[in-house]
């Protein structure tokens, strides 16, 4: 049902919490991300309900669609590089040169807050739930969902569900640390992630999140 937002997707709960919160001064600073898609469009349309200056950097790959979509927003869009983690490198060195406030995607406790009231909504419409199905990019969605049924004291299942070549989070969870995945291919660009953020991986790892081979699913 997220694919009913406005932006067509989940990430703008993130996006509207993260700005929201920002400062009078950093909101003066303006605000720059990186995404494949859909990271853009919620910061993008989050942006425009307040007025803040956006540059948004996305993969040369990107949709025309959701590229256009993003600068009737309002936001500057730059393309660089063939991957989220490309254009995310370049987002962080212009927010660093021009003073702009950086949007991460998933590694920041807004965003993941933000994500985290899908859970509670859907805790709040259904008498009894025993299993959370969750796609795995970077881990804001999947620690969101960790949160609220942690704050709730709730007791579900929670499965993440990784594309085989992008599993960023499984081969970090195994490895005991994060790791950058050389290669990654998979037609789910939203999960398209070559290393998931590193406040990300501390909560799972506090979390004691288990992982196995049977709960991965090939896309």
């Amino acid at each position: 049902m997220e694919n009913f937002q406005h932006t067509h997707a989940f990430k703008v709960r993130g996006a509207l919490n993260k700005v929201f919160n920002l400062t009078e001064p950093e909101r003066g600073r303006g605000v720059i991300a990186a995404s494949s898609v859909n990271h853009a469009l919620g910061v993008a349309y989050s942006s425009a309900m307040i007025g803040l200056e956006l540059t948004v950097v996305m993969p040369r790959l990107a949709s025309e669609i959701k590229i256009n979509l993003a600068k009737k927003y309002g936001a500057r869009v730059i393309l660089h590089g063939n991957t989220y983690d490309d254009a995310y490198i370049h987002a962080r060195d212009i927010a660093s040169e021009f003073g702009k406030i950086l949007m991460p995607s998933f590694d920041d406790l807004k965003i993941i807050t933000g994500q985290s009231m899908i859970a509670m909504e859907v805790l709040d419409d259904l008498q009894y739930v025993n299993l959370f199905l969750v796609p795995i990019g970077g881990g804001g969605l999947v620690l969101g969902t960790l949160i609220a049924l942690s704050l709730l004291d709730y007791n579900a299942t929670t499965v993440g569900v990784v594309a085989v070549c992008a599993a960023s989070m499984l081969e970090s969870i195994r490895a005991g640390r994060k790791v950058n995945l050389s290669h990654i291919e998979t037609i789910a660009d939203g999960i398209a992630v070559q290393e998931l953020g590193s406040l990300n991986y501390d909560i799972i790892n506090r979390l004691s999140v288990r992982s196995s081979q049977s709960k991965m699913r090939n896309f």
